[in-house]
């Protein structure tokens, strides 16, 4: 999830910072980051997101513009490339200013109050005489680095017309390694093969790594070549001293350079929460004041098309416990309350059409495996210690989410440690627990404690198929059995198992688990004549408009 939200920032600090800050504790900063992200939805259109992203993608998107402007501020001088790249974050500056529609935010009012008249006076207007956007230098564009160039192309021609006459005289045939030339060091060579090199040619420049080929600048463009490092020097020199004017007069504006970066980082920052909540239809959670949290049409935003559902778990209440068959959606359930509440730590919106949400100063979610083959640890053993070091971590007001807890032991064990467990964690701080499990005596005894939200995950026995919906105020049958039935049904090996499998099992056993699951198949039907009588309902107003209309 971490590497799907960075990538909708445009600077790798805001991909480090989006998925790194944590505003637990700062309920004022968390507040101003939703209404913050809700202005830029609001504000903001497509049209106009595009554009800011072509802005964006002219600046560089690595942290090389804190080290430009760093260096600046203490006067020291960058190449022209680094300084173009401060040109460019100070245009882009001034085109909001200037050409952008004026909208509400703050980042965009900041840009209104900003001067950019001296810094186009005073470096802009010369820089870009000389350097375009790309970064070109064009020389052609400066008296002195115009001459100077003009005569570089013109001894570079003589120079090359000279070697390679050179190459192609008779008399040279032989000595040579192959017949084209070379620039070593700044000097124009010739391939001479080690064994035919003789002082009167030249002066050795450098060699092949196998040493059977030396590189020799002949003598007769050696005062050419000499002219042309001069020539070359005069360039650099000038060019320097350029950069150094440019660079000095970029100290005056380090500030507005500052500031301007600091705007495009947070304009950044919050595009990218609003296009994320656009993109996976995520809404504004509301921060609630007391423990609890309750979501309407909570979803899972990474499972396509996916069944939404309702919570709601208030200050009264100790937790939920989800019951119900295996594949049924109990996991994925938790996960996603445990990733609302991960997103809302962060500042993000949730995935839900409302949701109030208390900040707990806890948030702990344990899953079903804990095995560590390494330490020698059982899956039973394993989950002990993480529950025992959960014990000692426990802070005043805390979610927590279990899926299956202790399945790796007997049920009626299981059950009873649950209970236990569960009473020792209320009694050191305020707990929130949501919790699946398949264990009878546990989601039996928890059903009839009225602390806890009683739940199971419904399974249409009509079709067959688990329907992923949340039926409140009752458990559900683990309904094994015939989830492996429905699983084995074209394996004729393995057809007689759940037959079998039944005859093992009490009477008692299997009595509380077909009640359950007919509650729950009577829970779905009335659910599904709800919903056709309400469309039904819809259908019949909408034809009577249409009537009278």
């Amino acid at each position: 999830m971490t590497r799907i939200i960075a990538q909708f920032a445009y600077f790798e600090r805001n991909k480090e910072d989006l998925i790194g800050k944590i505003f637990l504790g700062q309920l004022d900063e968390l507040s101003t980051e939703f209404i913050r992200t809700q202005s830029y939805l609001k504000e903001i259109k497509d049209e106009y997101r595009q554009v800011l992203k072509q802005i964006f993608s002219k600046i560089p998107a690595d942290k090389s513009l804190d080290r430009f402007r760093a260096h600046v501020s203490k006067k020291g001088v960058l190449s022209f490339s680094e300084l173009n790249k401060l040109a460019l974050l100070l245009e882009s500056g001034q085109f909001i200013k200037k050409d952008f529609p004026r909208l509400k935010l703050a980042e965009f009012e900041r840009f209104s109050e900003l001067d950019f008249q001296p810094v186009q006076r005073h470096f802009l207007k010369e820089f870009r005489h000389l350097v375009d956007e790309s970064g070109e230098v064009h020389f052609e564009r400066h008296p002195e680095l115009a001459d100077l160039n003009r005569r570089l192309r013109e001894l570079e021609e003589r120079i090359r017309k000279s070697v390679q006459e050179w190459i192609n005289d008779s008399s040279n045939q032989k000595i040579l390694q192959y017949h084209s030339y070379d620039i070593h060091y700044d000097r124009y060579v010739v391939p001479i093969r080690s064994d035919s090199y003789r002082s009167d040619i030249g002066l050795i420049v450098s060699r092949s790594e196998s040493g059977q080929t030396l590189f020799v600048e002949p003598f007769q463009v050696r005062e050419h070549c000499n002219r042309r490092m001069e020539i070359i020097a005069k360039i650099d020199e000038i060019i320097n001293q350029l950069a150094m004017k440019f660079s000095f007069s970029l100290f005056d504006y380090s500030e507005l350079m500052e500031t301007i970066n600091h705007l495009f980082l947070r304009m950044d920052h919050y595009l990218a929460k609003s296009d994320f909540a656009n993109q996976y239809a995520l809404e504004c959670p509301s921060i609630r004041p007391t423990p609890g949290f309750k979501f309407t049409q909570l979803f899972h935003p990474l499972i396509k098309n996916a069944v939404k559902n309702n919570a709601d778990c208030t200050v009264k209440e100790h937790g939920i416990v989800i019951s119900g068959p295996n594949t049924g959606g109990k996991t994925v359930f938790l996960k996603s309350l445990t990733l609302s509440y991960l997103l809302f730590y962060h500042g993000f919106f949730v995935p839900a059409a409302e949701a109030e949400m208390y900040p707990y100063e806890g948030l702990f979610y344990f899953g079903n495996d804990l095995q560590n083959l390494q330490t020698g640890l059982s899956s039973f053993s394993g989950e002990v210690k993480n529950y025992i070091e959960l014990m000692e971590n426990i802070l005043p007001s805390n979610l927590i989410l279990i899926d299956e807890i202790f399945n790796s032991t007997s049920s009626d064990e299981a059950s009873a440690l649950s209970l236990s467990y569960f009473d020792e964690l209320h009694k050191r701080g305020t707990c929130h627990i949501v919790v699946s499990t398949h264990h009878q005596m546990f989601k039996t005894l928890i059903h009839q404690d009225r602390s806890y939200i009683s739940c199971h995950v419904g399974f249409d026995t009509k079709n067959m198929k688990p329907t992923y919906k949340i039926q409140w105020g009752t458990p559900g049958a683990s309904m094994a059995i015939d989830i492996f039935r429905i699983l084995a049904r074209n394996n004729p090996s393995v057809l007689n198992i759940p037959n079998k499998a039944l005859s093992h099992l009490s009477a008692k056993n299997v009595s509380y688990e077909t009640l359950l699951q007919r509650v729950s198949q009577k829970q779905i039907e009335l659910d599904q004549l709800l919903n056709s009588n309400h469309r039904l309902e819809v259908e019949m107003k909408n034809q009577k408009g249409a009537m009278e209309g």
